[in-house]
């Protein structure tokens, strides 16, 4: 009886080897196929981004698709989405990034890869639920205020850089007065602020209790201190949905665009923003010096013009002056084209450079979008 136990047990574990055995090469084989249809997804606030989330994916037929692609160069700027795929090209990996029609947009040839509308499709659902994993909870200020209640310890994580920092919220009604916890989240911080600190927003994600929830930080010490040897003299802002600075009944227009940038939900909020707003919207990212928001803001023009004011922004030094149009005319909900001009001051060069902007519209349900743009010294 024990021998045949034995034999038995003996028999199940080499059938049991076998199946491993066999399960081993089909899985090996079966990853060399899917090598050949598989990409890298890759989802970042902007190109030069180091933090992105990343996920592996297989689509049957992709790589054919890829290389019958149709090519064609556009004379105007694409509009492009935040999601990247690495794909293998001439035995090298290339990273395009795709379109809002789900088309791939090949930034170092200037083309765009035209793929059939089933793997289009199949991109864009797939950087949809990435997205979701990548960026904040948007929430308005009246509930991150309960989120992040005063005391509270948690983590700002920078969304372009991913360096992370804890800090304590001190202060604040209108927003969070937070302040570094230690000397080491001092100097985080001022790693992401290149060691020099700066009123510039950047957005932020603040991770606390297991949630994500998008944000907006400016990196100028100031105000009441009370973390002693921290290396911090003071402390700063942190900006959520809807919320204000000290002493305005307005949300800021420059920590609303980071808040949005770190929600993932730029072009809705652009999209639906009024004409003030979206003039307001052009000055403060060319003030922040973020060329990913002035991309955005430019689509749809002339991609030598896109390239011409994105050139102008790495010697932007500040804008002197916006002259908008009349409050009436910015308010009149038939109004179709507008023009707005942006002066600003440029480093190591006498005199300003003027921008000269026209929005329009083609109803008033329809977002505002730069028509044209032009720059004079």
């Amino acid at each position: 009886m024990r021998k045949r136990v034995y034999c038995g047990a003996a028999i199940l574990m080499v059938v049991l080897l076998f199946h491993i055995v066999c399960n081993e090469q089909f899985v090996a084989y079966g990853a060399d196929i899917d090598r050949n249809n598989s990409i890298t997804l890759i989802i970042r606030s902007s190109p030069d981004a180091l933090w992105a989330t990343r996920h592996n994916i297989r689509i049957s037929g992709i790589e054919q698709a890829l290389k019958n692609a149709k090519r064609e160069r556009p004379v105007f700027s694409p509009y492009l989405t935040d999601a990247y795929v690495n794909v293998p090209k001439y035995s090298k990996q290339t990273i395009l990034r795709i379109e809002l029609s789900g088309d791939l947009w090949d930034e170092q040839e200037g083309e765009r890869l035209i793929l059939p509308e089933k793997f289009a499709k199949k991109l864009l659902t797939h950087v949809r639920l990435l997205r979701g994993r990548h960026y904040g909870e948007l929430k308005d200020w009246t509930e991150a205020d309960r989120l992040v209640f005063r005391k509270s310890v948690f983590s700002v994580k920078d969304l372009e850089t991913g360096l992370t920092f804890r800090v304590q919220r001190r202060a604040g009604s209108d927003h969070a007065d937070v302040q570094p916890v230690s000397r080491e989240d001092t100097n985080i911080m001022k790693r992401i602020y290149e060691h020099g600190w700066s009123w510039k927003r950047r957005a932020i994600l603040v991770l606390m209790n297991g949630r994500s929830l998008a944000a907006s930080m400016h990196g100028m010490p100031h105000g009441g201190d009370g973390i002693p040897d921290n290396g911090f003299s003071g402390h700063f802002c942190i900006h959520f949905l809807n919320s204000t600075t000290h002493g305005s009944d307005e949300p800021d227009p420059a920590h609303q665009l980071m808040v949005h940038k770190a929600a993932g939900t730029l072009r809705p909020y652009l999209n639906s923003a009024s004409a003030r707003l979206f003039t307001l919207s052009v000055a403060e990212a060319m003030k922040q010096q973020d060329p990913e928001i002035v991309r955005l803001l430019l689509e749809g023009i002339q991609q030598e013009k896109s390239a011409s004011l994105a050139n102008e922004l790495d010697s932007l030094s500040y804008i002197k002056k916006i002259r908008q149009p009349a409050h009436e005319q910015m308010e009149d909900p038939d109004a179709a084209t507008m023009e707005f001009q942006i002066e600003m001051q440029q480093k190591e060069r006498a005199g300003t450079t003027e921008l000269a902007f026209v929005i329009q519209r083609y109803s008033p349900a329809s977002p505002w979008r730069v028509q044209d743009l032009s720059i004079n010294r």
